[in-house]
Protein backbone atom coordinates (compact mmCIF):
# COMPACT_ATOMS: atom_id res chain seq x y z
CA UNK A 1 0.00 0.00 0.00
CA UNK A 2 1.34 3.31 -0.45
CA UNK A 3 -0.07 7.05 -0.35
CA UNK A 4 0.66 10.02 -2.57
CA UNK A 5 0.61 13.49 -1.42
CA UNK A 6 0.82 16.38 -3.67
CA UNK A 7 0.29 20.01 -3.55
CA UNK A 8 -3.37 20.41 -4.93
CA UNK A 9 -2.34 24.10 -6.09
CA UNK A 10 -0.18 22.05 -8.83
CA UNK A 11 -1.57 19.15 -9.44
CA UNK A 12 -5.11 17.62 -9.45
CA UNK A 13 -6.53 14.19 -8.30
CA UNK A 14 -6.60 12.68 -11.76
CA UNK A 15 -3.18 13.95 -12.40
CA UNK A 16 -1.77 12.52 -8.94
CA UNK A 17 -3.84 9.51 -10.35
CA UNK A 18 -2.07 8.33 -13.52
CA UNK A 19 1.38 9.28 -11.76
CA UNK A 20 0.40 6.11 -9.22
CA UNK A 21 -0.49 4.51 -11.72
CA UNK A 22 2.50 4.89 -14.19
CA UNK A 23 4.94 4.02 -10.81
CA UNK A 24 2.66 0.75 -10.42
CA UNK A 25 3.62 0.19 -14.11
CA UNK A 26 7.41 0.66 -13.37
CA UNK A 27 7.25 -1.60 -9.91
CA UNK A 28 5.39 -4.22 -11.55
CA UNK A 29 7.80 -4.36 -14.28
CA UNK A 30 10.60 -4.59 -12.33
CA UNK A 31 9.00 -7.29 -9.44
CA UNK A 32 8.19 -9.20 -12.65
CA UNK A 33 12.17 -8.78 -13.98
CA UNK A 34 15.03 -7.83 -11.95
CA UNK A 35 17.04 -7.20 -14.23
CA UNK A 36 14.69 -4.98 -16.37
CA UNK A 37 16.43 -1.89 -17.45
CA UNK A 38 14.26 1.79 -16.37
CA UNK A 39 14.46 3.24 -19.28
CA UNK A 40 12.95 0.38 -21.04
CA UNK A 41 9.92 -0.15 -19.23
CA UNK A 42 6.98 1.32 -20.53
CA UNK A 43 4.54 3.43 -18.51
CA UNK A 44 2.11 4.48 -20.35
CA UNK A 45 -0.49 2.15 -21.04
CA UNK A 46 -1.97 1.29 -24.73
CA UNK A 47 -4.65 4.43 -24.55
CA UNK A 48 -1.97 7.00 -23.38
CA UNK A 49 0.80 6.04 -25.89
CA UNK A 50 -1.90 6.18 -28.56
CA UNK A 51 -2.71 10.00 -27.50
CA UNK A 52 0.85 11.17 -27.29
CA UNK A 53 2.04 9.53 -30.47
CA UNK A 54 -1.00 9.73 -32.89
CA UNK A 55 -3.63 12.30 -31.19
CA UNK A 56 -1.20 14.93 -29.69
CA UNK A 57 2.25 14.81 -31.88
CA UNK A 58 -0.37 14.49 -35.08
CA UNK A 59 2.33 16.31 -37.61
CA UNK A 60 0.74 15.26 -40.57
CA UNK A 61 1.20 18.46 -43.12
CA UNK A 62 1.57 18.49 -46.92
CA UNK A 63 4.73 19.01 -47.87
CA UNK A 64 4.80 19.67 -52.05
CA UNK A 65 8.34 18.35 -52.17
CA UNK A 66 10.11 20.63 -50.56
CA UNK A 67 12.30 19.15 -48.58
CA UNK A 68 14.05 20.50 -44.99
CA UNK A 69 17.67 21.42 -47.31
CA UNK A 70 15.70 22.90 -50.06
CA UNK A 71 13.62 25.32 -47.82
CA UNK A 72 16.99 25.95 -46.69
CA UNK A 73 18.76 26.72 -49.99
CA UNK A 74 15.89 29.19 -50.62
CA UNK A 75 16.24 30.74 -47.33
CA UNK A 76 19.97 31.36 -48.32
CA UNK A 77 19.42 32.91 -51.34
CA UNK A 78 16.64 35.08 -50.85
CA UNK A 79 18.10 36.29 -47.39
CA UNK A 80 22.07 35.81 -46.89
CA UNK A 81 22.81 38.35 -44.51
CA UNK A 82 19.86 37.05 -42.18
CA UNK A 83 20.62 35.37 -38.96
CA UNK A 84 20.43 32.39 -39.16
CA UNK A 85 20.89 30.76 -35.87
CA UNK A 86 22.41 32.10 -32.37
CA UNK A 87 24.20 30.19 -29.86
CA UNK A 88 25.74 31.12 -26.64
CA UNK A 89 25.94 34.62 -27.69
CA UNK A 90 27.42 34.38 -30.96
CA UNK A 91 25.26 34.45 -34.42
CA UNK A 92 25.63 33.02 -38.42
CA UNK A 93 23.88 34.62 -40.96
CA UNK A 94 22.54 32.12 -43.64
CA UNK A 95 25.80 32.49 -45.75
CA UNK A 96 27.94 32.07 -43.05
CA UNK A 97 25.78 29.00 -41.62
CA UNK A 98 25.46 27.35 -45.59
CA UNK A 99 29.77 28.26 -45.69
CA UNK A 100 30.10 25.75 -42.99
Amino acid sequence: AASLTYATDLFDESTVVSFADRFGRILGAVVADQSAVLGDIDILDSVERSLVLEGWNDTAREVAGVSVLDGFVAQVAATPDAVAVVFEGQSLSYAEFDAR
